[in-house]
């Protein structure tokens, strides 16, 4: 499953970060996101990033770096428990204190939400600019994307004039803010131009046997028959849906934290689990038409 905060911190991360700087003010909302980067290249940075889910709050050292010609992307806790996540050539390692680390499969680290997809975000948003604005002392350009219909939430972004970094971001449902990350500092330390871009991963549309909320693309598939993971973007939002083998058909469940959502219900002989910053509508239709995994 998801781990919380540190794996909405990667997300936010690295599927929000690569805006390209230099937007004029008189520039349609269209064009000024046309100007995205896929951000292949990076940025060589660190810096401290505040989170907030709901009443919950976390402090995360964040920091991108050059690894034998290839980006890595490091999380450490400085608040509650010592946990550090580092994602790199297509895997993900988790160390927590205590005992060897931890090694993940995740789609994350295959690289499935590091490069924007903007025709999915201008089919299922409204694209707003706002005014220019300061985030650790950087200047920065807010930038608003309304949702088109009840399968997504409202976001905020304060893109990074500089490094089209989003240095800000919020996530609010009916007038209620449900998450914020804020960079309190930044440092970089130059651009990443050696970085080998990591292949992102071609999962097979005919992999998922179900339904899915308009506007969400199947990007990314890990996993086997007994335990299947499938992660969806509608160019911002992610939802992930797990399938794994129930033998004692567990009572459906229903959850929210923050802006993270999460419904579990068993069907054939499986017990699916649907999680994402996402409103419960665009969970459930991933539910009704699930069938066994193939």
């Amino acid at each position: 499953m998801l781990v919380k905060p540190m794996w909405r911190i990667a997300i936010l991360t690295l599927g929000l970060v690569s805006f390209a700087a230099g937007a004029q003010v008189n520039e349609a909302a269209d064009q000024w996101l046309g100007r995205v980067t896929n951000h292949s290249a990076g940025f060589v940075y660190n810096g401290t990033v505040v989170f907030t889910s709901g009443p919950e709050l976390a402090v995360i050292r964040v920091s991108q770096s050059l690894q034998d010609g290839r980006l890595q992307q490091t999380f450490v806790t400085l608040t509650g428990k010592p946990q550090t996540l580092i994602t790199a050539r297509g895997g993900v390692q988790r160390e927590r204190g205590a005992g060897p680390p931890e090694y993940l499969e995740s789609p994350l680290a295959l690289g499935s939400l590091q490069q924007l997809d903007l025709e999915a975000i201008r089919g299922s948003y409204e694209i707003v600019l706002g005014s220019s604005d300061r985030v650790a002392g950087r200047p920065v350009r807010q930038v608003r994307f309304e949702p088109a219909d009840g399968y997504r939430y409202v976001r905020h972004a304060w893109i990074d004039n500089e490094t089209g970094l989003a240095l800000r971001s919020s996530v609010a449902a009916k007038g209620e803010v449900l998450e914020q990350m804020v960079f309190a500092d930044l440092q970089l330390s130059g651009i990443a131009n050696s970085a080998a871009p990591e292949a992102p991963s071609k999962p097979d549309s005919g992999s998922w046997p179900g339904t899915t909320a308009p506007g969400y693309v199947l990007k990314a598939m890990v996993g086997g028959s007994a335990h299947r993971h499938w992660v969806f973007s509608d160019g911002l939002a992610a939802i992930s849906v797990f399938a794994e083998t129930d033998t004692e058909n567990l009572a459906a469940e229903q959850w929210q934290r923050g802006a993270t959502r999460g419904i579990s219900r068993s069907y054939g002989g499986m017990r699916w689990t649907v999680l994402g910053d996402a409103p419960v509508a665009a969970l459930e239709a991933f539910l009704p038409n699930a069938a066994p995994v193939p």
